[in-house]
């Protein structure tokens, strides 16, 4: 085996560590070459020393100290100077076998540079950039033709690799030559010097990208993950009519999931996009809020979308790095933002499979009207339509909402829009039945409970009065898991069912309510009581026990509180009282909050 290094300059020096591949005792010659014809300018021979090898065929590194002078130089030129290294008889590893493993690694290390060099452009698209720039100033065009400069010698210098790479694989026999190993091997050193080089330009790179695409107004509000799915095995035919819908050449480009508050739609919406997630197929997901309207409006959907867009291929990346580029992301108009940032790179760029927007509970989007300067729902709604009319045909949009409002006065009207109420669907009924059966077997091993309960009949009587709304289910079952009684409870809900229109949630909460808290509680109970609820009721926001403690400054220390109203409580934490109204709660990293969507005054009893 031959290793080579090469150095240039007027006072050539090289007095770095090489790598070898030896035994112990086995001989190293070192000569020094000059010039093109390679003339011996001198050479020195050594042993492998026994304590730097091992016969585990391991590379070893030995540094030699030579001292060797060259008489004259070709006057007027640089002298170049090459260092070889070479074993005697007797190598234990195979230089061959070295090298093919070496040019695999390069091989896998520089396909993994290609999507960050950039893309040469032409000639009269650069002067066509040029001539804009030297309008506005010389200075600005100077930048431009230093960036495209720039550019143009990274991918120069990636074509190089990408060559050099193709006549190592190609030229195999080359390899076994053993006068030419050393040459060769000096060509990889100096590629994986150029492949570290792009690696780190395709760092800077993707660090730059990703702070202009993090400018994106609402790009950390997208994503599946956090939202409530679909119980395994229930709504199966939704789920699958609406697979049907995406993979259909002459349906819909839009499908709009409507329904009633409770019916599931964000549940089904986040079920089908963790689907189409798994197939590659989810464009993005984006879910509005009711609690966090003000904060969560419509200007941060499409920036939102565009964030996720960028992550599916490196066509759509371009697309929307460019139109970041030209100020689109800190435009608040509905319209510009649509176009720029979404519909117009979908339309440029390469979709080879479909492509499915999932916007849910745009019936949480804001207020109805234009407010502040803000655009509102109805804005939001008439660019939506407008817009995603001409979006490619492999892109879909699934929209979830109820039916109220400009929702239903305008999204009609868009031109290849499909309609699935949930109210319609057969097999509801049958879904809640399995919904409650599943929570009924976990309360049964929670409190170990006999193996005939719940009866069959007692399952279908509470599955019938939900109406066909999962969330009276939900809202039924945790109020029967939270004990201490799950039998008496279920008993209790099922004879209370007779009195509550079927679906009713309020008349629900407020048999729940009441049922935590009776008429004959203590005057001091009931006020503690409203109090803790009433404080949930205005909070817009998830709280922990801690921070609600803390705002009531309730401790461990009893004492009574007085409040604005002249009221006393008498309270060490609001952990109790909420411990009575849990099945009115959603739970989420160890915060709490009422479920407004379907709380309302009706059922908080005010007199105490």
């Amino acid at each position: 085996m031959a290793t080579t290094k090469r150095v240039k300059g007027s006072r050539a020096e090289w007095n770095e560590t090489l790598t070898l591949y030896a035994t112990p005792g086995e001989a190293v010659t070192v000569c020094v070459l000059h010039g093109k014809k390679n003339h011996l300018m001198g050479s020195a021979v050594t042993t492998v020393p026994g304590d730097f090898v091992n016969l585990t065929n391991k590379s070893i590194s030995k540094t030699l100290e030579l001292s060797l002078s060259v008489s004259s130089w070709t006057p007027g030129r640089r002298p170049t100077i090459s260092v070889l290294f070479a074993l005697t008889e007797g190598v234990v590893s195979s230089p061959v076998t070295t090298m093919k493993q070496e040019l695999a690694n390069l091989s896998i290390t520089a396909a993994a540079v290609h999507s960050a060099i950039p893309e040469r452009k032409t000639f009269p698209v650069v002067m066509s950039y040029l001539q804009k720039f030297v309008e506005i100033g010389s200075v600005a065009a100077e930048v431009l033709q230093t960036q495209y400069d720039q550019d143009d010698k990274v991918k120069d210098l990636w074509n190089c690799v990408c060559t050099t790479l193709d006549f190592l694989n190609e030229a195999e026999p080359l390899q076994s030559v053993k006068h030419l190993s050393g040459t060769i091997q000096a060509i990889m050193e100096q590629l994986h010097t150029c492949i570290v080089y792009l690696t780190q330009v395709r760092a800077r790179t993707k660090a730059d990208e990703d702070a202009e695409l993090k400018c994106l107004p609402g790009f950390n509000l997208g994503g599946i993950h956090g939202n409530s799915f679909c119980l395994a095995g229930t709504r199966t035919k939704v789920l699958d009519d609406m697979l049907n819908w995406v993979v259909s050449d002459s349906g819909s480009s839009m499908l709009w999931l409507s329904g009633p508050a409770g019916t599931g739609k964000s549940s089904i919406a986040a079920s089908f996009a963790l689907q189409l997630e798994s197939m590659n197929w989810l464009g993005a997901f984006f879910r509005f809020h009711r609690d966090s309207a003000e904060e969560i409006t419509p200007c941060h959907l499409f920036g939102s979308i565009a964030y996720q867009l960028a992550t599916i291929n490196d066509d759509l990346h371009a697309h929307i790095l460019a139109a970041i580029k030209k100020k689109s992301a800190h435009i608040t108009l509905l319209q510009k933002q649509a176009q720029d940032l979404v519909v117009i790179p979908l339309q440029n760029s390469i979709i080879e499979q479909p492509l499915v927007i999932v916007i849910d509970a745009l019936d949480e989007s804001a207020q109805e009207a234009d407010r502040n300067g803000l655009p509102g729902r109805r804005s939001l709604i008439q660019t939506i339509v407008a817009e995603f009319a001409t979006l490619p045909n492999q892109v879909k949009i699934l929209v979830t909402s109820r039916k109220e409002g400009s929702i239903s006065q305008i999204l009609p009207k868009f031109a290849s829009l499909q309609q699935m109420d949930l109210t319609n669907v057969d097999d509801t009924e049958l879904d809640i039945t399995n919904f409650i059966q599943h929570r009924c077997r976990t309360i049964q091993q929670e409190y170990d409970l006999p193996g005939w309960w719940p009866s069959h009949a007692d399952v279908s009587t509470l599955a019938s009065h939900a109406g066909n709304l999962f969330v009276w289910a939900g809202v039924a079952c945790s109020y029967i898991q939270e004990g201490p009684d799950p039998i008496s409870k279920l008993h209790w809900l099922l004879s209370e069912t007779n009195l509550i229109a079927s679906g009713d949630l309020d008349q629900l909460y407020t048999q729940i309510i009441e049922n935590s808290l009776p008429k004959t509680a203590h005057i001091h109970d009931k006020v503690s009581w409203h109090c803790i609820v009433g404080i949930l009721l205005c909070i817009k926001i998830p709280i922990s026990i801690e921070a609600l403690d803390t705002l009531l400054d309730l401790s461990m220390t009893i004492k009574s509180k007085r409040f604005f109203d002249g009221q006393e409580i008498f309270l060490t934490s609001s952990r109790f009282i909420l411990l009575q109204i849990m099945p009115l709660l959603k739970e989420y990293n160890g915060t709490v909050q009422l479920l407004h969507k379907f709380m309302t005054l009706k059922s908080i009893p005010l007199k105490l």
